[in-house]
């Protein structure tokens, strides 16, 4: 046996959202807790010129049930409601061949339909697309606010799979009944998909994709300051909770006795760290491969990683850039889809996303771009294809010369400056950070279309709270992850009072 100097109720091993919540709840509930990210745990990259956001995405759940439920639990879900507001600016969306400028809450798209496709009853279709993704916008709702769906057991119930599949509609929806299979304004509903779930666009279910596409359409919205602040809320609770967070800790070994979790081994140290509880938050094919190779866990998920397929991935850009080399036009949301043929099928690949923040610091401007790329893609010249071909489809055009540096996480090149020579050292054992995945399961299909690893193991004391429990859903999927495993450690304090999910 391994002696142990701390021994803690709860140690979560990784940064994603869902171990976050998990851990902070059950700090709410009296445990003791430690978490031990992989990655930057308050969603900011340090690696830059500037700290730049690790997760750009907006978040387009915000009355979320899941969210709710959370905060209500934590008692700052008023704060972080008020939070809540629309992204300033306009959802450029950019076509091959078509160009869609569209105010907040898409005001104006029946004149857009019909300047960009005046004889292919746009609008009948926007109508259908609008009732279709409504009813599926309500029938989630119910579900995820129901303790059936954030129970211990949750979505891998039998019983509450069988009670779930009963109220979704099948793959059969079609939310733009009158247009051709093949017209390019069907991706409108679709082109938030590979930006918001972690699950393949083709192996989404129907009714999860329109509920995605209902939260957008709403917006698009986002908390005020993004990730970073969400998790940020969450790290206040941790820490008035007494949990901690020690990101120097390198583990070594995961400790697995009589068949339990005991511990885990760090370089280092001599002693372990001994924990009632282990929740992994992370992607366990990872872990397993880069993280803890020796742990010998590869069995214990209820699904093996080997079915999990990452298809795509998300590779994060930003750049700082002189006022003057951004049009005065350009705000909001840029979605540039580029080659659209078989584009579902391909995952969204080749699809740029933009951020352009409104507020000019030093005549400059900063924008964050989101690209979906094949999995295992060369990044080394990355960052001139996509600049090149924003120059070309006319949304950055001539751009080059006013950029001031230009950072991603994931090249390893580092902060370049307008020609391509780094402008700053980065540390040696700085390694490039992974990009978000985009995965499939091999040869079957998602739970419910939403879900892959179940969130308890083989291991009674060993959870799983990461984006790929219930890619499908989003972040609102990490927030009913992180309940479920929350409360499979602790179960609230019935002196606190349960939380009112309604308001009533």
């Amino acid at each position: 046996m391994v002696s142990t100097s701390n021994f803690y109720d709860l140690i979560v091993v990784g940064s994603d959202l869902a171990g976050l919540a998990a851990a902070s709840l059950v700090a709410r509930r009296g445990k003791r807790v430690l978490v031990i990210p992989l990655a930057p745990i308050d969603g900011v990259d340090p690696g830059g010129p500037e700290p730049t956001v690790s997760e750009p995405a907006p978040i387009v759940y915000g009355e979320s049930p899941p969210i709710r439920r959370v905060f209500e639990e934590l008692g700052i879900w008023q704060q972080v409601r008020r939070e809540r507001e629309p992204i300033r600016g306009r959802l450029h969306l950019a076509l091959p061949e078509h160009r869609l400028d569209l105010q907040s809450g898409l005001q104006n798209l029946r004149a857009e339909l019909e300047r960009e496709w005046p004889e292919a009853r746009g609008v009948e279709a926007w109508s259908e697309h609008l009732r279709l993704s409504g009813g599926c916008h309500e029938l989630w709702e119910e579900i995820l606010a129901s303790d059936l769906a954030v129970s211990s057991d949750g979505f891998f119930d039998r019983r509450a799979l069988a009670k779930i599949a009963a109220q979704l509609p099948g793959s059969e929806l079609d939310d733009m009944a009158p247009l051709a299979a093949d017209h390019p304004l069907r991706l409108l509903g679709r082109v938030m998909l590979p930006w918001l779930a972690n699950l393949a666009p083709t192996q989404l279910g129907a009714a999860a994709a329109l509920r995605l596409a209902a939260c957008w359409d709403q917006g698009p919205e986002d908390f005020a300051g993004g990730m970073p602040r969400l998790r940020a809320f969450l790290l206040d609770r941790l820490s008035t909770h007494a949990g901690e967070v020690k990101p120097s800790l390198r583990i070594a070994e995961i400790l697995v006795h009589r068949g339990r979790v005991s511990g885990v081994a760090f370089f280092g140290k001599r002693d372990a760290y001994g924990c009632e509880n282990l929740i992994l938050a992370d992607d366990p094919a990872y872990l397993l491969s880069e993280v803890v190779p020796t742990s010998g866990l590869a069995g214990v998920f209820g699904l093996p990683p080997a079915e999990v397929e990452v298809v795509a991935g998300r590779y994060v850009l930003h750049l700082d850039i002189d006022v003057a080399g951004v049009s005065p036009a350009l705000d909001g949301i840029v979605v540039h889809l580029g080659e659209t043929e078989g584009w579902l099928a391909r995952h969204g690949i080749g699809t740029t996303y933009l951020r352009i923040d409104p507020t000019v610091v030093s005549d400059a401007r900063r924008l964050t771009l989101t690209r979906i790329v094949a999995a295992g893609a060369p990044l080394d010249r990355i960052r001139e294809e996509i600049l090149s071909e924003l120059d070309h489809a006319g949304i950055l055009p001539f751009v080059g010369p006013h950029i001031r540096w230009s950072y991603s996480p994931h090249d390893g090149r580092g902060a370049l400056d307008a020609r391509g020579r780094e402008i700053s050292e980065r540390p040696p054992d700085l390694r490039p950070t992974p990009m978000e995945s985009i995965v499939a399961r091999r040869g079957g299909e998602p739970v419910l279309g939403v879900g892959l690893y179940p969130h308890t193991t083989e291991i009674r004391n060993l959870f799983l709270a990461s984006r790929l429990t219930l890619p499908g859903l989003g972040i609102e999927g990490e927030l009913a992850t992180a309940l479920a495993v929350a409360g499979s450690i602790a179960a609230p304090s019935r002196g606190r009072g349960r939380p009112r999910i309604f308001g009533r």
